[in-house]
């Protein structure tokens, strides 16, 4: 019976090695994946903080965008109103250009048909020019070289 006690205890001894021996290939294997799923992690968290930086970029580049075409509209809207205000003040000042050539053909009109004969006008606010005499002491002696 020793003999059957002994070969089994050296095929249980077996046995227990062989597990052993898948439990430490096991364990290294654990381990192994252990640190692989601590680095995925820890990328993964590093992925993360890039994604919501990313966010906060995409978020604010969407503010701007809402922004700036709100401001392109109002420039829009003020270029309009400018370019009428535009056009107003220049249908005013051809209409007093109009005014003002039709006022100065009747003027040309009225100047031409008044006209005196020797060809001045003599309107009573236009001063008359007189002959003046030459004042030769106004200032001072004249020097006549006698001296």
């Amino acid at each position: 019976m020793e003999t059957k006690s002994a070969s089994e205890v050296e095929a249980k001894l077996d046995k227990i090695n062989k597990l052993v021996g898948e439990n430490i290939a096991l364990t290294e294997k654990l381990s192994e994946s252990e640190r692989l799923r601590r680095k995925y992690q820890e990328r993964h968290t590093t992925d993360e903080n890039k994604i919501k930086v990313l966010l906060e970029k995409n978020q604010y580049l969407e503010d701007s965008i809402t922004s700036l075409k709100k401001q392109l509209s109002d420039a829009k809207s003020l270029k309009s109103y400018n370019h009428k205000i535009y056009e107003e003040k220049i249908t005013g000042l051809n209409d007093q250009v109009e005014k003002l050539k039709k006022e100065n053909l009747k003027l040309k009109k009225y100047s031409h048909a008044d006209q005196n004969p020797t060809g001045f006008s003599e309107e009573p606010n236009e001063p008359a020019l007189e002959p003046v005499k030459a004042k030769p002491y106004l200032f001072g002696p004249v020097d006549t070289g006698k001296y």
